[in-house]
């Protein structure tokens, strides 16, 4: 039986806590065979009218966060809308937003690898069609003088979860630590501003990933990370929708990730422009801004790698599945007790959407956005 603890958040903490590291008292959280197109026929289309037919995506955190700019350059920059569609992005919570897209409540959403093949296994008709995180981007956060160092380390501790579905996400990674994830650490339920707990030392570890980090670390919280990937170097979330959408609207489908596959090159090309993006769209967000671009470099190092050898790799083309790595999540989440027998590839994502790549005209198209972009917000934040 797994060991999971629910905790009532005081609001007050909350309160005092926010106040000292200069954010609001209610911040922002920063916070897993049907026919297919060709890879080269974009089956997408124009809005000849101006109307534009909305995309769903369904996150299983808040939608305010800055990690999440290369949808919303896609957005602000009309590389959805040339195809004529336009964004719109959805909170859900524990495993309902690979429900909601396999219902066609929602296009598509962003699960992890464990939810992914433990949905698959249990029929539910969802498939990858993009990679949205190329590395392992999960791992944990302590405080800065927290003697804990190594995932060795981990065992006897608390461990924060902003839901108790998230235990799932961390596990693979436990077990490949060698610990076993039942009975070596206590999982806390601790809701959104579950890192408030940790920093208060209510909690010992905070369950993390790079995007969210960079952007606590930006807004001010002295937090030290530890990444998985050194000890399980897989593929991190991809982006899914339903088989029978795949199957009937692939035009949809390309044009979402076409638009992705842009707006992530956008990221790369300009992570200024792409703050500005962001805080223009989320305001709220208590962040300095040179925080802000730190928080887009993030972004470029979880989908694209941190060296020019990585970056040459992933992006030919952007989001590229590749099978050593999600062979590696097969074996984990066995190992883990996630899937109780292994899974096909091919059943698992389809490289169609992706592989044709995004075109030289529209990389010219983006450096030349990224390099003309009008700022609208950064003035506010120097």
């Amino acid at each position: 039986m797994k060991r999971i603890v629910m905790l009532i958040f005081v609001v007050v903490m909350a309160v005092g806590l926010m106040t000292a590291c200069g954010g609001s008292s209610t911040p922002s959280t920063p916070a897993d065979p049907p026919s297919s197109p060709s890879s080269d026929g974009d089956t997408s289309a124009p809005a000849a009218s101006g109307d534009l037919e909305t995309i769903i995506g369904v996150v299983p955190r808040t939608v305010e966060v800055l990690e999440d700019t290369a949808f919303w350059a896609a957005e602000k920059m009309g590389y959805f809308a040339d195809r004529g569609y336009t964004l719109e992005m959805q909170q859900s919570f524990g495993t309902t937003d690979v429900k909601m897209v396999a219902t066609d409540n929602a296009d598509v959403c962003f699960p992890s690898p464990s939810f992914v093949l433990a949905s698959i296994e249990e029929g539910i008709p969802i498939k990858g069609i993009c990679q949205y995180g190329a590395r392992n981007i999960f791992g944990f956060a302590v405080l800065s003088d927290n003697p804990i160092s190594t995932w060795d380390d981990l065992k006897g501790h608390s461990i924060a979860l902003g839901d108790a579905a998230w235990q799932q996400i961390m596990a693979p990674d436990l077990v490949a630590a060698g610990l076993d994830p039942d009975n070596d650490v206590e999982w806390v339920v601790a809701g959104e501003n579950r890192f408030i707990q940790v920093a208060e030392g209510m909690i010992d570890v905070l369950f993390t990933w790079e995007g969210e980090f960079y952007q606590l670390e930006a807004q001010g919280f002295d937090f030290i990370y530890h990444s998985a990937d050194p000890i399980r170097p897989c593929a991190s979330n991809p982006i899914v929708a339903n088989l029978d959408m795949i199957d009937k609207d692939p035009g949809k489908l390309q044009a979402f990730v076409r638009g992705f596959q842009m707006g992530l090159y956008f990221v790369f090309c300009s992570p200024e422009a792409s703050a500005d993006i962001s805080l223009e769209r989320f305001p709220a967000i208590d962040i300095t801004w040179d925080g802000a671009v730190a928080v887009q470099h993030g972004i470029v190092a979880q989908n694209l790698g941190s060296t020019p050898a990585d970056q040459a790799l992933y992006m030919n083309p952007i989001g590229r599945f590749y099978d050593d790595k999600w062979q590696m999540n097969v074996d984990a989440a066995l190992a883990a007790d996630i899937i109780t027998a292994s899974i096909p590839l091919d059943r698992i994502y389809s490289m169609d959407f992706v592989m044709g790549g995004i075109s030289d005209e529209d990389k010219a198209r983006v450096e030349d956005d990224a390099k003309n972009y009008q700022y609208a917000v950064k003035d506010k934040y120097q």
